[in-house]
């Protein structure tokens, strides 16, 4: 790579210089709409990853890009890296308050990028949402069928002295119980499901970087999240036909026989 003080010399990145069809050392004319056509020889050419920046951005000095643009002494952009990008909005708003200058953090730079993650978030609580659904009337309909088969049990537990919460917590244990053999069951397949995933290549259309595995989270509170919500659905779905249990009336039972 060259130096681009030695004059008229650009860096392409990787995306862009294929596009064009040219390489290092080679002579690209550049025109702004303000003044003629400038040569400039190609002194490098990079990647940064990122294939939106790799196919479209060029880099050169400043003054030569003032003057190609008629903009002498002007700046139109400032890029600022920080240390910790989540600090990017408290600096974002503390040097907006410094002047009149319209200052971004990264996030609201790139709003409409984050707007498919907050799409996908939508669609994955959605599904969450569903999944929870089916599997707790799965056990509904589990514990419906148990208590239908059970009647005549029910009639002498209640003939015996068994108060109906007594009945009630009989079959909402058993809920429970079936929805923590299952979370269980669960998390132990999604551990090693994400264990495999991790492995798999991906190469993300995004990026211009030769393919990667895929990025799995394994943080424990993704994983009590999915718990927790897992025995809520468990415990709803195990109250209903548990409380209907716990009213029904040996006369009735013994009747209905």
């Amino acid at each position: 790579m060259e130096s681009l003080s030695a004059g008229n010399r650009i860096i392409l990145g990787d995306g862009l210089a294929k596009f064009l069809g040219l390489g290092l050392n080679k002579t690209v004319w550049i025109s702004s709409g303000y003044q003629d056509k400038t040569p400039f020889r190609i002194a490098g050419i990079f990647r940064s990853g990122n294939k939106a920046l790799d196919d479209s951005i060029a880099y050169g000095l400043l003054s030569e890009v003032q003057l190609l643009t008629a903009q002498s002494g002007m700046v139109t952009d400032i890029a600022v890296r920080l240390k910790d990008v989540n600090l990017s909005f408290q600096k974002a708003e503390e040097w907006r308050n410094m002047g009149d200058e319209k200052v971004l953090s990264w996030q609201e730079a790139n709003t409409s990028f984050f707007a498919i993650f907050k799409l996908q978030d939508a669609i994955r609580y959605s599904m969450t949402a569903a999944i929870l659904t089916v599997a707790g009337f799965g056990i509904y309909n589990i514990l419906n069928v148990i208590i239908n088969q059970k009647k005549r049990e029910i009639a002498i537990l209640r003939s015996i002295g068994y108060r109906p919460n007594e009945v009630l917590m009989i079959f909402l244990l058993q809920g429970l119980i079936l929805g923590l053999s299952g979370g269980i069951i669960g998390l132990l397949i999604g551990f090693l499901a994400c264990i495999r995933i991790e492995t798999l290549p991906f190469t993300n259309p995004l990026f211009s970087a030769k393919a990667t595995t895929m990025v799995v989270s394994f943080a424990p509170a993704i994983y009590l999240q999915a718990f927790v919500q897992s025995m809520v659905a468990t415990l709803i779905a195990s109250w209903i036909p548990a409380r209907s249990a716990g009213k029904l009336s040996p006369i009735e039972i013994i009747r209905g026989e």
